[in-house]
């Protein structure tokens, strides 16, 4: 991708505050609710989390005119909410090997011609670009967690559930930053060597 970064600098600077706080502080922490919650509850959790964010995605495939892929998507729903126990298991896929067909309003920027802007790194979010910011607010409209902790549940509530999904998808990925990162210094020492 061609991405526009004025704001090297700053986005350096970021960079290795993030990395900081993930390595010596998300890191921690997620280990302890590794060592808590056994891998089998967190990928139940991870399902459940992916089921509900239907809306979002049967939306973005809309605007994006692939009507197969929301389609798929709210079929995935229905299966995974009936058979899969409230999308705990993902039988969709399992059972009957339709995979999802995941969308986000970013992509869907994208489709409709809009450049990705310049990149910015936000702390600890990480980093971003001017387009997909606009892009993560609409997803955010189109997700019923927000709407429920909004309206429905109290806020500290519907906070510790969006919290907790958060923590959880942490949990299942953060290993893939880790790997990353290693290879990262990898490359880099094999660079200064030469």
């Amino acid at each position: 991708l061609d991405i526009d970064d004025p704001l090297q600098g700053m986005n350096r600077i970021v960079f290795e505050f993030n990395d900081f706080v993930i390595v010596y502080m998300i890191r921690p922490v997620n280990a302890v609710y590794e060592g808590v919650i056994p891998l089998y509850f967190r990928e139940r959790l991870g399902h459940i989390d992916d089921n509900i964010q239907m809306p979002r995605k049967v939306l973005g495939n809309l605007l994006r005119a692939r009507w197969k892929g929301a389609g798929i998507e709210f079929t995935r729903f229905l299966i995974n909410t009936t058979v899969g126990i409230a999308g705990a298991y993902d039988q969709a896929a399992d059972w009957w090997g339709i995979e999802s067909y995941d969308s986000s309003f970013s992509a869907m920027l994208a489709d409709w011609g809009v450049s990705s802007g310049i990149i910015l790194f936000i702390p600890i979010y990480g980093g971003i670009t001017s387009t997909d910011i606009c892009g993560k607010v609409l997803d955010l409209g189109a997700d019923p967690l927000f709407w429920v902790s909004l309206f429905i549940l109290p806020f500290p509530i519907g906070i510790s559930i969006g919290g907790g999904f958060t923590l959880n998808s942490v949990s299942l990925s953060i290993e893939d930053y880790m790997r990353l990162r290693e290879r990262s210094e990898e490359h880099t020492s094999e660079l200064q060597s030469h």
